[in-house]
């Protein structure tokens, strides 16, 4: 809250505690501002009750519960025609102003006008009680809540410190002084004046709310969390207390606790937006996503233009896979707020999971343009131009999200995982270094570093980070995966065997731990085993080609005739070679062998000058290639027992999944 809206900031923290469904009903809820100074406030419903004091503090006042001709207000008790609706004031100062104009006349009507969206006219009848009394605290209060509405902040501190300079002991101008402080980047200055209210009424709940406000500006959470809660315990109707210590607990993790602040802050002040807003923020954090976009739709319910809540509401749906509502959301959220980058990250991840590569860049260009320093945009830029295969474009982008957030260790595990892809091990691995060393306890680092140590054949090392993951999450099938592809490469077929097992426990289709399986039980000599399981890994996605391919080289060279099947091979080879639009070269050297198998050799050599063509040149792999081609031109089978023993490469799942914020 700030000075801009102090309006906002009264009503808010005045929540409804009694209703009476009798005499002066209507006044329930209402806003009234006293009629003339020094409206006595008695401690009971009768006119010989204690007085506790005056309604002078304050302006304006929310009507808790009524009784005869009594009306009660947050301190107490007042008469009912002591006071004036909000929505009549105007009309009743005006009359008041034309029988005697005085500084309290202007300065309520003031601030009636600026309850009613007329600002200029609340400033004119603040200049105008200044001008008649120049000791008016009250006229340079209305004055700094006009300022505030018409977006001159500086002018409204100026106005709220000339108001406590007049009467320094008034608890309220100490708190609205503090809270235009905090809003103008002061929460020391804002939590001397919080003190100072508290001392002068330590039974205002708003002092410890908003001195809590403060501490968290400057990330004394302790702090604010004990302020929060004094904040309650003085007046457990304080909704706002209830909502910021909510959003306390759920930067903490602590997401059970934080949902039950919020249902108190609802449960006190139902038709408050940004409450369903942050309780949806909560359920989303602690990734239930449908009672996350529940939330977020009851406050867009409430206000209709609330732009944070359709952001908010898009990257669940994005969060849950649903791209399409997520687009149409960060769309509106765009529309009623443009200037927010956050948005445009967002609907650039959901252009990506539709397809739309090029509006994905275009939003995250803009997403820039606002914030030249947003590091998110140029993280997740980079994941575009990684999979348009720009990876100098990528590894530009991540180096500058590196610069300007070198604290997070996504961006160097983000960078390591495009290093392994262009095959620099090395520094690969150094990146993966760094990322562990920020987040010690993160899997995905651990498990990609796994894959580079594997590329290098250092199997024990990878072997060594898997059983780190697993440590930390015994039920992360991935790390099982390959794990078990690391047994296999330092002979660990057992090993292998009992990992992939387990990770088809934990996520029955995974195919890549089918065929990890495979080529351990092949290796073990259970060719009917391997055979199995890469039907099975098939059956579960056929859009697999490296599975098809592998499945036709078993049949066609398999060393149990009984097993073998030559002509199947050939036709699921063929079959790889389609899925993969004839682009892939192991899987058309696949179809080579399998003609070689059934004694086809004129297809063998056409399939296999096809592969070599494919190849990068002068590599190892098209050496070995050319001597297969070489092989096939002499009318010669190939002794396939070593490559056999691999079908083709260790295969490992990555762990980084699709970007999102």
């Amino acid at each position: 809250m700030t000075v801009l809206n102090s309006l906002s900031s009264f009503i808010a923290s005045l929540s409804l505690l009694v209703l009476d469904t009798g005499a002066g009903a209507d006044w329930i809820g209402k806003s009234v501002i006293p009629k003339r100074p020094d409206v006595p406030v008695v401690r009971d419903a009768a006119a010989d009750s204690d007085v506790v004091g005056t309604l002078n503090d304050e302006m304006e006042f929310t009507v808790r519960g009524a009784h005869a001709h009594w009306l009660q207000l947050k301190r107490g008790w007042v008469a009912r025609d002591a006071v004036i609706k909000a929505e009549d004031a105007v009309d009743f100062f005006t009359a008041e102003i034309a029988r005697h104009a005085s500084s309290f006349a202007h300065s309520r009507r003031g601030y009636a006008h600026a309850m009613g969206g007329s600002p200029a006219e609340a400033l004119a009848d603040a200049n105008e009680a200044i001008r008649l009394d120049e000791s008016c605290a009250a006229a340079y209060f209305c004055r700094a809540i006009a300022y505030g509405s018409l977006g001159k902040a500086d002018l409204g501190l100026a106005a709220i410190l000339n108001a406590v300079r007049l009467d320094p002991e008034n608890a309220t101008l100490r708190l609205e002084c503090a809270d235009a402080l905090l809003a103008a980047g002061d929460p020391l200055g804002a939590i001397t004046h919080c003190d100072k209210a508290i001392q002068i009424d330590g039974n205002d709940s708003r002092g410890f709310t908003l001195r809590g406000n403060a501490h968290q500006a400057i990330g004394r959470r302790d702090l604010a969390f004990n302020d929060y809660t004094t904040a309650i315990q003085s007046d457990p109707g304080d909704a706002r207390a209830y909502c910021f210590r909510g959003i306390l607990r759920t930067e903490a993790g602590e997401y059970v606790e934080a949902v039950r602040d919020f249902d108190d802050a609802i449960r006190l002040e139902p038709d408050v937006a940004g409450y369903h807003h942050q309780r949806g923020m909560a359920w989303l954090a602690k990734e239930d996503y449908d009672r996350a976009i529940a939330d977020f739709s009851g406050a867009i319910k409430i206000d209709a233009t609330f732009a944070i809540a359709f952001i908010a509401r898009g990257t669940a749906f994005l969060r849950n896979g649903k791209p399409e509502q997520s687009l149409t959301d960060l769309s509106e959220g765009i529309r009623l707020m443009p200037t927010s980058a956050t948005a445009f990250v967002n609907r650039a991840l959901s252009w990506q999971r539709l397809g739309n590569l090029r509006n994905a860049i275009d939003d995250c260009n803009h997403a820039i343009w606002l914030e030249p320093n947003n590091a998110g945009a140029y993280f997740y830029r980079a994941g575009v131009w990684d999979e348009l295969g720009q990876f100098a474009k990528a590894m530009a982008d991540y180096d500058e999200a590196i610069r300007l957030a070198p604290r997070d260790p996504r961006h160097y595990h983000r960078r390591g995982v495009l290093l392994l892809r262009m095959e620099y091990i090395d520094g690969a691995i150094n990146d993966f270094d760094l990322a562990i060393a920020l987040s010690p306890d993160g899997l995905g680092p651990y498990v990609d570093r796994a894959t580079a140590w594997g590329a290098k054949r250092d199997f024990r090392r990878a072997i060594e980070d898997l059983d780190r993951v697993i440590r930390l999450d015994s039920k992360c099938g991935i790390a099982y995966t390959n794990r078990a592809a690391a047994f296999i490469g330092v002979g660990g077929w057992e090993a292998a065997i009992r990992d992939a097992a387990t990770a088809l426990e934990i996520e029955p289709t995974d195919v890549t731990a089918m065929y990890n399986r495979s080529v351990a039980r092949f290796r073990k000599g259970d060719h009917l085993g391997a055979i199995a399981d890469l039907e099975n890994a098939i059956a579960v996605d056929p859009s697999q080609p490296q599975m098809q391919s592998a499945l036709a080289l078993l049949l066609a060279y398999c060393p149990d005739e009984a097993a073998r099947d030559r002509q199947r091979g050939v036709a699921l080879a063929r079959q790889a070679c389609n899925v993969s639009a004839w682009k892939d070269a192991n899987c058309i050297a696949t179809l080579a062998a399998a003609y070689a198998a059934v004694g086809d050799f004129d297809a063998a050599v056409g399939s296999q000058l096809q592969a070599v063509d494919l190849l990068p040149h002068g590599t190892q792999i098209e050496t070995v290639a050319r001597g297969d081609l070489d092989s096939y031109r002499q009318r010669t089978q190939l002794n396939l027992g070593n490559r056999l023993s691999e079908f083709a490469l260790l295969r490992t799942r990555p762990v980084v999944a699709p970007l999102r914020r």
